[in-house]
């Protein structure tokens, strides 16, 4: 059976070449994606979050306007039926709840490195390898592993635009297989945002919850 064992050593030659070759195309990539956004101060952008519960097979689809800046800085704004901002100066994260007259303040530092990739895409791909494993899944996509265990994540999948190393879609996997997609569009790269953009200030009659404050 010399020939069974030819054939078996030419598939796993294949296969270490594949494996290799997938391994080097993610770190052409990060380094690529590492690259543009070091060359990136500002960033805007349209944006559709699908997110799906494997309980229900329902996706729950919400969209807005996203704005980051370097420093930690940035703000979505939720439109629809349940809209919601969540502002950033770079220091303390601000999620205002409309419907619900309520926001939540915490520390950005508090965050988790998913959440902080996840929501701070413009500062968290800068270090994405320190925190993740990165491999590739496919094209120009990458998959992000957590070094250390995250609750409630299992793993990112990052696709790059075709023509610029910037995100196109994040899309975040729990170990169950639940999975939230947000894709951007309409991107503009380095326009200047005014300052107030990453300030929040309270409503009036809105309950603060977290980071010591007290209810309004």
């Amino acid at each position: 059976m010399v020939w069974v064992r030819t054939v078996l050593t030419a598939l796993a030659a294949v296969a270490v070449a594949a494996t290799a070759a997938a391994a080097d195309e993610a770190r052409d990539l990060v380094e690529e994606l590492r690259a543009a956004v070091a060359a990136t101060r500002t960033l805007e952008a349209r944006f559709v979050q699908t997110a799906r519960m494997v309980t229900t097979g329902f996706d729950q689809v919400a969209g807005g306007r996203v704005w980051f800046a370097k420093g930690g800085r940035m703000r979505w704004e939720y439109e629809g039926d349940d809209p919601q901002v969540i502002v950033s100066d770079g220091q303390t994260l601000w999620i205002y709840q409309v419907r619900d007259r309520t926001v939540i303040r915490q520390p950005l530092t508090d965050l988790n490195p998913a959440a902080r990739l996840a929501l701070d895409l413009l500062n968290g791909l800068g270090r994405l390898d320190k925190e993740f494993q990165v491999s590739s899944c496919g094209g120009r996509c990458l998959e992000l592993r957590p070094k250390a265990p995250q609750p409630g994540l299992d793993r990112v999948q990052i696709r790059l635009l075709p023509d610029r190393a910037l995100p196109a879609a994040v899309t975040t996997y729990d170990p169950v297989g639940n999975r939230t997609t947000v894709e951007l569009s309409g991107l503009r790269v380095n326009e200047d945002i005014p300052a107030d953009r990453f300030t929040f200030q309270v409503p009036e009659g809105v309950q603060v919850v977290g980071g010591g404050e007290t209810a309004r």
